[in-house]
């Protein structure tokens, strides 16, 4: 399984979160909360490469973007963790975080 870096970010204009990979254009997904759009976008990873594997074409390899910028990687365990932690505070991970690691 390969894993892809991750861009997730608010979108008022659809009213939830929007989770999508830049290695993988078009690849996307849509979630009322953080934690909706993360599990809603393994499944659009595997869709996209199912396609692109059917259509005889490469599956790109992922990027190394933690270089390019300062975004957190976090394996999906922890991401979940976070997420727990955050929602039983009423807050985002990345203000969860904020408060209580930087």
């Amino acid at each position: 399984m390969k894993y892809y870096p991750l861009e997730l970010f608010w979108s008022e204009e659809d009213e939830g979160y929007i989770a999508l990979v830049p290695d993988l254009p078009g690849c996307n997904a849509w979630g009322a909360t953080e934690m909706e759009a993360i599990e809603q976008i393994h499944d659009a990873i595997e869709a996209w490469q199912a396609a692109c594997k059917q259509a005889g074409e490469p599956v790109p390899e992922p990027s190394n973007r933690l270089e390019e910028t300062s975004v957190m990687a976090a394996s999906k365990t922890v991401y979940i963790k976070l997420a727990k932690l955050a929602k039983q505070q009423g807050i985002s991970i990345t203000q969860y975080l904020e408060a209580n690691v930087i």
